[in-house]
C-alpha cells in the first residue's frame, strides 16, 4: 500500500513539474511565467521562456538569458554574459563585464554583439548583416556605427594605431598589408624598410609630396637601367647623382647575348613576397617569362607586356629559383634567392 501511494506521488509530481516548465533553486529567485527559470541568487526571470543564472541578475526579455552578476536581458532573445551588463534590444547580445553596476556596458542595437570588458565602452562591435548572404561591420574602440567593414577609432590620448608584426623581424620576415589582392600592397621588412607593390601606378591625388630631410631624396632609374638619386640644395636646385647599383638590385645575368641591353635585372634579391624581372631591351618577337625552381620545373609562366615583369614569391619556399625570358630561339636567364 505505502508503495502505492509513493508511486501515485511521484507521477503526480511528475506532471506538475511537466506542466509547469519553471524552475527556481537557491535563495530569492524569482520566475513570473510558467516556462522561464531561475537559479542561483537574487535572480529573476520574466519573460516568456527566459533564463536567469548567477547573481542578483534579470531575464525580462521573451527568451532572453543572462548569466552572471548583476546583469540585465531586457529585449526579446538578448543574451548577457558576465557582470554589470544591459541588453535592452531584441537579438542583442554582451560579453564581458561593465564598470559597476551603476556603469554597465551596455547594448542598445538589435542583432549585434558587444564584447567589452571593466568600461561602458565596448572594445569590440560587430553589427547586424543587411541581408541573409552579407556581413555586417566590425567596429574595434567604441564604434557601434560602423562606417566601414572595419572602423577603428582610438580613445582620448590614444594612437589609433594598428601593427602588423611578423614572426621573426630582425631575421627579415615581411609584415604586408593586401590591398584588393596579392600583388597590391605595402610591406615592410627590416632590410629594405618600405614596400610599395603594385602592377599599376602610384597616383597621389591632391596635396604634396613632402621629403622632410634635404639630404634624403628621390631614386629614380633612367630608360638605361641605372639609377640616380635626386636631392635639394639650399637654393632650391634639384641635382641627380648616379648610384652605384638601384636599391636591391642584384649584377645583371646575360646569356645567348651579344648586346648589353639585353640585360636580366632582378630584384630585391634576396626576394620577399614579390620579384620583379626588368627586362632593358625587349625582342621584337612575343616573349614569355617564366619562373622555374632550381630542378628547372615551370612554376609559372607569363606573357611580357611591359619592360618589368613582377611575380608573386609570398607562397614559395626558401631556396634558389630561375627566371626565364623566352624570344623566338633566343633564351636569357638569371637566379634569385628566395628567403
Amino acid at each position: 500500500m505505502k508503495k502505492a501511494k509513493l508511486l501515485f506521488t511521484f507521477i503526480a509530481l511528475s506532471f506538475i513539474f511537466n506542466a509547469l516548465h519553471s524552475q527556481v533553486h537557491f535563495v530569492n529567485t524569482t520566475t513570473n511565467d510558467t516556462t522561464s527559470s531561475a537559479i542561483g541568487y537574487q535572480t529573476t526571470a520574466t519573460g516568456a521562456m527566459s533564463f536567469a543564472s548567477g547573481s542578483m541578475s534579470t531575464a525580462s526579455g521573451v527568451c532572453a538569458t543572462t548569466m552572471g552578476i548583476n546583469n540585465i536581458a531586457a529585449g526579446n532573445y538578448s543574451f548577457t554574459l558576465g557582470s554589470d551588463l544591459k541588453a535592452n534590444q531584441n537579438h542583442a547580445i554582451v560579453i564581458g563585464s561593465g564598470y559597476a553596476n551603476s556603469i554597465k556596458l551596455e547594448n542598445d542595437n538589435t542583432y549585434s554583439l558587444m564584447v567589452g570588458f571593466l568600461s561602458h565602452y565596448p572594445t569590440l562591435f560587430v553589427g547586424t548583416s543587411p541581408t541573409y548572404n552579407k556581413t555586417g561591420k566590425i567596429g574595434i574602440g567604441n564604434v557601434t556605427s560602423p562606417e566601414a567593414k572595419l572602423h577603428l577609432r582610438a580613445d582620448e590620448g590614444e594612437e589609433a594605431a594598428m601593427l602588423i608584426e611578423p614572426h621573426n623581424w630582425e631575421g627579415g620576415d615581411t609584415a604586408m598589408l593586401y590591398l584588393g589582392n596579392k600583388e597590391n600592397g605595402i610591406a615592410a621588412d627590416s632590410q629594405d624598410g618600405m614596400l610599395y607593390n603594385t602592377g599599376n601606378n602610384h597616383v597621389f591625388k591632391g596635396g604634396d609630396v613632402y621629403i622632410e630631410e634635404i639630404d634624403k631624396g628621390i631614386i629614380m632609374k633612367s630608360p638605361d637601367g641605372k639609377c640616380w638619386r635626386g636631392t635639394l640644395d639650399n637654393n632650391g636646385l634639384l641635382g641627380f647623382v648616379r648610384l652605384d647599383a638601384c636599391p636591391g638590385q642584384t649584377v645583371a645575368v646575360k646569356e645567348q647575348s651579344d648586346n648589353e641591353d639585353n640585360t636580366l635585372k632582378i630584384y630585391p634579391n634576396p626576394a620577399g613576397d614579390f620579384v620583379t624581372v626588368s627586362i632593358q631591351k625587349r625582342e621584337q618577337h612575343p616573349q614569355t617569362i617564366k619562373l622555374l625552381n632550381e630542378n628547372g620545373i615551370t612554376l609559372v609562366t607569363k606573357n611580357i607586356t611591359g619592360n618589368s615583369t613582377r611575380f608573386y614569391t609570398g607562397d614559395l619556399p626558401a631556396g634558389t629559383y630561375i627566371i626565364q625570358v623566352n624570344s623566338g630561339d633566343k633564351r636569357r636567364t638569371g637566379k634569385f634567392f628566395k628567403r
